[in-house]
């Protein structure tokens, strides 16, 4: 419960992949979160490839 109710807001990130066992157990934990009605509408997407990942980000950013 901590990690739920402790906020913490990341500004620097590490030059290294996630390990896929972290990658699966959030996953995991996501598929698990309640829905309305148990409709489960998420879809889940890992790119682990970096020249996927810039073309994403950059369809994806947003200016602030």
């Amino acid at each position: 419960m901590n990690s739920i109710f402790h906020h913490v807001s990341i500004r620097k990130y590490k030059n290294q992949p996630v390990e896929k066992e972290k990658i699966l157990r959030i996953l995991k934990v996501g598929m698990q979160s309640p829905s309305a009605c148990n409709q489960q509408p998420w879809e889940f997407y890992v790119v682990t490839n970096k020249e996927k990942r810039k073309h994403y980000r950059s369809l994806f950013a947003r200016k602030c």
